[in-house]
């Protein structure tokens, strides 16, 4: 028996970095908020509320899922704090977003982005608190704002203080270094302060891991499906420690990969190799294309620095329902696979964005039910023969294919 462990990019971050040198602190005196555009127009921000001012864009994933949270609770506080988001020129369709989702929120643009400057914010999601005073009383991501903040707020006039210190971090860019090295280890490489970077050319190597996951480390090697890597089931040899070291030109790669995977297999004491086996795979398809087609993201392209439109995901483990946020139905079948441990795919050649928001995902058969009522998709299974990588505990018995 074995369990299948899958990996998927992490998407639930800030889309972008906050320059923590100007950002306004708690404590501070709060700016004016000016904008020049409003929806409801001729907005006028009132000034006997606390203010919850979000910063967020229409193309970024995590702002439009803080967004969606906070709409759910704005009716039980609207007396106590006024709910403002704020954008920039860069957001496309904000009146078009505003009327698709009915979202409660004021929502204000500040077009020259003097709002942006005065508050400190280079990057977004960013909220603030502000009491009536004038006073910022919590900063934080727009996602944190949740019913148990604001009434800490109301009670003590302020939140406490749960900001971990900040850590410096070194850059991952790691020159080339023209001296071959192979080291592979269990134990952690003095010096190295990162945890992963590697580079693979045709001819030449640069792989760097310290203390990365076994897991990290086989998906980066292996060229087959990266989510069909099996290990014993009931194990933790996912989560193993490995190091690596390893610089070599004017080698082959298929070889230099699979060089490195024996000598990890060794050190852990593992066989590890490639194994067809008999499998059920689930494909995800449109069944109701119009349905479907009535949840076509709400998270728009940039008007400046090109067409990005960022994602969403939701860490699934820590939370029993699905949120994606301009997610392709492909990358909505990884999703699927990572919290469920099945295989699924999609063939369709569909790459349009969709939003997936709070589905229960407490069983797979409530994750089948919810996607075809809200969302028009169903599964088809299949019986298929597909390549895994196999992971096994090295025994005297133990027979490699």
């Amino acid at each position: 028996m074995f369990r299948t462990l899958l990996l998927l990019g992490t998407f639930l971050s800030h889309a972008l970095i906050i320059n923590a040198q100007n950002e306004l602190k708690t404590g501070s005196q709060a700016p004016p908020v000016t904008f020049q555009q409003s929806y409801p127009i001729n907005y006028v921000i009132p000034n006997n509320k606390f203010l919850i001012l979000d910063f967020w864009a229409t193309w970024c994933g995590p702002c439009v899922a803080g967004l969606l949270e906070t709409d759910a609770i704005i009716d039980k506080y609207r007396n106590k704090f006024e709910f403002l988001a704020l954008t920039d020129k860069s957001s496309t369709g904000v009146m078009e977003f505003v009327q698709k989702k009915g979202l409660k929120h004021q929502f204000l643009i500040d077009l020259n982005g003097e709002t942006h400057r005065r508050f400190g914010v280079s990057g977004i999601p960013h909220a603030f608190i502000i009491n009536q005073a004038g006073t910022i009383c919590w900063s934080g991501h727009g996602m944190e704002v949740t019913p148990s903040l604001l009434d800490e707020i109301l009670l003590h006039g302020k939140a406490a203080d749960h900001t971990p210190p900040v850590k410096a971090t070194v850059s991952s860019s790691v020159p080339p270094i023209p001296v071959p090295r192979f080291l592979v280890s269990r134990d952690r490489i003095p010096g190295m302060e990162y945890s992963m970077d590697y580079d693979f050319r045709e001819d030449s190597v640069r792989y760097l891991a310290n203390q990365a996951s076994l897991h990290t480390i086989l998906a980066s090697l292996w060229d087959g499906v990266k989510t069909h890597i099996c290990y014993p089931s009931g194990d933790h040899i996912a989560d193993s420690k490995v190091s690596v070291e390893y610089y070599a030109a004017q080698v082959h790669l298929k070889e230099a990969k699979s060089r490195l995977m024996r000598s990890i297999a060794t050190i852990l004491g593992l066989h590890i190799f490639p194994r067809k086996i008999d499998t059920t795979v689930y494909t995800l398809i449109p069944d109701d294309t119009l349905l479907l087609q009535k949840n076509r993201t709400i998270v728009t392209g940039k008007t400046l620095s090109g067409d990005f439109a960022g994602k969403y995901f939701n860490n699934m483990k820590a939370d029993t329902q699905l949120t994606a946020l301009n997610a392709t139905l492909a990358e909505l079948a990884v999703v699927i696979e990572e919290q469920f441990g099945v295989i699924v795919e999609s063939k369709t050649s569909d790459k349009k964005g969709y939003d997936f928001f709070k589905i229960p995902v407490t069983s797979f058969t409530a994750l089948e039910k919810e996607l075809r009522r809200q969302y028009g998709l169903r599964f088809i299974k299949r019986k298929a023969s597909l390549e895994f990588l196999i992971v096994e505990k090295h025994t005297p018995s133990t027979v490699v294919d």
